[in-house]
C-alpha cells in the first residue's frame, strides 16, 4: 500500500469514530444506523473506490436526520405504527400506563441531550 493511501484510510477511520461516538450519546436510532451503515461502507470503500460516494451519502443523511422531529424506535405498541410524543424524565404511573398502550414513548432516562426528536415511530 502507498503512503498516502494509509494516511488517507487513517484519517477517514478517525473522522467515522468520532461522528459514530458522537451519535451514540444522542437518543437517535435513525442517525446511529445510518451512521452504522457509513462506518462500514467507510471501511469497505478502501477496496471498492466506487463505494466512496456511498460512504459520504450515508455519513451526510446521518447528520442530517439529527436535526429531523421525528425518530423510530423498537417499542411495540398496540395498534398498527404511529408516531407517538417522545417523553423523559421520571414518568408517573398514568405516563407508564400511556406509554403501555402506545399514546407515549418514554425514553427511560432521565439525561436531556438536548437534540431528543419531538415525535417517535412505535410499531
Amino acid at each position: 500500500m502507498k503512503k498516502q493511501h494509509i494516511i488517507r484510510m487513517v484519517r477517514w477511520l478517525l473522522i467515522l469514530v468520532l461522528f459514530a461516538g458522537w451519535f451514540t450519546l444522542l437518543p437517535r436510532v435513525l442517525s446511529g444506523l445510518l451512521m452504522a451503515a457509513a462506518i462500514l461502507l467507510g471501511l469497505v470503500q478502501f477496496g471498492f473506490p466506487v463505494l466512496r460516494r456511498w460512504a459520504t451519502g450515508f455519513f451526510v443523511a446521518a447528520l442530517v436526520t439529527v436535526l429531523l422531529p421525528i425518530d423510530i424506535t423498537f417499542h411495540n405498541a398496540p395498534g398498527p405504527p404511529h408516531f407517538v410524543p417522545y417523553a423523559t424524565g421520571l414518568p408517573s404511573r398514568e405516563g407508564r400506563e400511556r406509554h403501555q398502550r402506545g399514546e407515549i414513548y418514554l425514553s427511560g432516562s432521565c439525561f436531556v441531550f438536548g437534540n431528543e426528536p419531538s415525535y417517535v415511530l412505535v410499531w
